[in-house]
């Protein structure tokens, strides 16, 4: 089991883990759980609509997925990086720490504290031929008309 620790700024969120069943499970921590709704940063509704519990899905929880590029950056990333392009949670161990908005993903010990996330693959900071830097998926232009 993999686990990324789910950071909004500075603050601890949860957990993010996936099982070698490829079941993906978020928990909140203890100290958001405790802190003051006034206080407490948001990440997203389908938090909210099951806080305080556990989110468990059989696959990839999407709120996550969506932080990752799309289309050609996403194939041309895991081409690089090595990792299938359907692996989203690889890819968020990889591309956490510059995602959209003060989202962040690191790895962690596992809030079931079975095992440590153990990362084998080369890092983006490792490849030095590439520089990689947040790009706003389904960012596109537009045109604004009457």
């Amino acid at each position: 089991m993999s686990a990324l620790s789910v950071r909004v700024g500075s603050v601890q969120v949860g957990v993010l883990e996936q099982f070698k069943d490829q079941k993906q499970r978020f928990s909140f921590c203890e100290n958001y759980v405790d802190a003051l709704l006034k206080s407490r940063l948001v990440l997203g509704q389908i938090f909210e609509d099951r806080f305080p519990n556990p989110i468990s899905v059989d696959g990839p929880i999407c709120w996550f997925a969506h932080l990752l590029p799309q289309g050609v950056m996403l194939k041309w990333r895991s081409k690089l990086l090595g990792i299938d392009e359907n692996d989203t949670f690889e890819l968020l161990q990889e591309l956490g720490d510059d995602l959209p908005g003060a989202v962040t993903l690191t790895p962690c010990e596992s809030e079931l504290g079975r095992t440590k996330s153990i990362h084998l693959r080369q890092t983006s900071q490792d490849l030095e031929t590439f520089i990689f830097r947040f790009s706003l998926a389904g960012v596109q232009w537009k045109l604004s008309a009457r």
